[in-house]
């Protein structure tokens, strides 16, 4: 890693970070956001309508979606208060980011190879709990490295790693999936992941804790309790709740809206289209109003993106043809770079335990890990409701619903007294 100019002793928490240093902190997000950008909206979709009908598949991909965000639900806080209370001499971090990042591995080589639905069903879930594992301890290097007054701008790096890492994702998606032909895009994802996170274990540096000063019967108390005492650490949680209900709407059901709705023959190679029009507006727009929000605060621009996502899902539920589409898809993806540039750095802003941010951040994280449990099954649901009517006035309802959802998310970010 001194090869890359940085050494982990250059590192110190009172000291601004320089560019090449903020990058390396969130490196690993490109490779975990390649993960799940285009895994579960369009590998997954094509894998299952391999080895699936046309109509069972939809099911199976909900199922498959709100089982994996329960696990990781469940997996985000725990991993993260055990990350917190590590007192091995590898760090507190490390452990658990390497560990998840193998079983990571393990889970998408298993997809890579099923043949039938228990096996992808198998591969999928250990993946999503490793990428639970290791997005729990990763989480933290934030307020662990960055200096308070660069939390804007270290989010905004974040939101760009992971953006990049999507926009990747699908086109890779686009180029390498065909019917029957997934694997490969799997393989590639081992790669990364790989690569991220040896670069993150070996480039940051990661101090262990004394156990003794971390009492655990007194963390696992706290770990249920102790946050939602702090009214502002609610207010963020919702704010975020109804932000990631609107994306992972669209996220899961965008291959068979562009499919069914959109009437695109190649279906795989339309919703990668989409998907990655949004991701580089959302690059453009990630660093730029990270590094604003230390000036000029966090909840102006929140409020902004949410209503820009709103008008945006709103479009896509009335208004279907290829060109309007993806022109939607572009002005989401602005309102997502900004949104996703500043939320981290909201969420750090009004932590409210100190010493445990990896915990915290990782129950801050079930504001994404519930409707990427719920917002699947609750999808499908509306989508066989208004089945009858028809796919346009199915889909119609659902991305209704997804905007209302990115509008509510503008107006309680105001709800927030401990940030700008």
């Amino acid at each position: 890693m001194h090869a890359l100019g940085i050494g982990t002793d250059r590192f110190a928490k009172d000291s601004e970070l320089t560019s090449r240093q903020q990058l390396l902190v969130a490196a690993y997000w490109c490779a975990l956001s390649f993960h799940g950008g285009a895994l579960l909206g369009v590998a997954l979709p094509s894998q299952l309508s391999d080895l699936s009908t046309d109509a069972q598949a939809t099911g199976l991909l909900a199922v498959l979606g709100g089982t994996a965000g329960l696990i990781t639900m469940v997996v985000q806080p725990v991993a993260g208060a055990l990350s917190d209370l590590s007192s091995s001499r590898w760090g507190r971090r490390r452990p658990y980011l390497v560990g998840g990042a193998l079983v990571d591995v393990g889970g998408l080589i298993l997809m890579a190879v099923a043949t039938t639905l228990p096996l992808l069903f198998i591969g999928f879930l250990l993946a999503s709990l490793g990428s639970g594992v290791s997005g729990a301890a990763y989480q933290a290097y934030i307020p662990d490295q960055v200096p308070p007054q660069q939390y804007g701008e270290a989010s905004g790096y974040l939101g760009a790693m992971s953006m990049l890492g999507t926009i990747v994702s699908f086109g890779v998606a686009a180029i390498v999936i065909a019917p029957r032909h997934v694997a490969s895009f799997y393989l590639i994802t081992v790669a990364l992941i790989a690569v991220g996170a040896l670069i993150t274990a070996v480039a940051i540096p990661d101090t262990p804790v004394s156990r003794a000063a971390r009492p655990l019967e007194q963390t696992w108390r706290a770990l249920w309790i102790e946050p939602w005492r702090h009214p502002d650490f609610s207010w963020v949680f919702a704010t975020r709740t109804m932000m990631m209900i609107a994306l992972y709407t669209l996220f899961t059901f965008v291959a068979f809206y562009v499919r069914d709705v959109v009437h695109v023959t190649q279906f795989v190679q339309g919703a990668a289209a989409l998907a990655g029009a949004a991701t580089v507006a959302a690059l453009v727009s990630g660093v730029i109003t990270g590094w604003l929000s230390d000036r000029i605060g966090r909840k102006i621009l929140v409020s902004f993106a949410s209503a820009l996502m709103a008008a945006a899902l709103f479009g896509l539920a009335f208004f279907h043809q290829l060109n309007v589409v993806l022109s939607l898809g572009i002005v989401f993806g602005l309102a997502l770079g900004t949104y996703m540039a500043v939320d981290w750095a909201l969420a750090v802003d009004v932590l409210p335990t100190e010493g445990f941010a990896a915990k915290d951040l990782g129950l801050w994280g079930l504001s994404t890990n519930l409707p990427q449990a719920t917002a699947p099954l609750i999808g499908g649901a509306v989508l066989q409701v208004f089945a009858p009517f028809g796919k346009s006035v199915s889909y119609g309802a659902l991305f209704f619903g997804a905007a209302v959802c990115a509008g509510a998310s503008g107006i309680l970010v105001w709800r927030i007294q401990g940030a700008r």
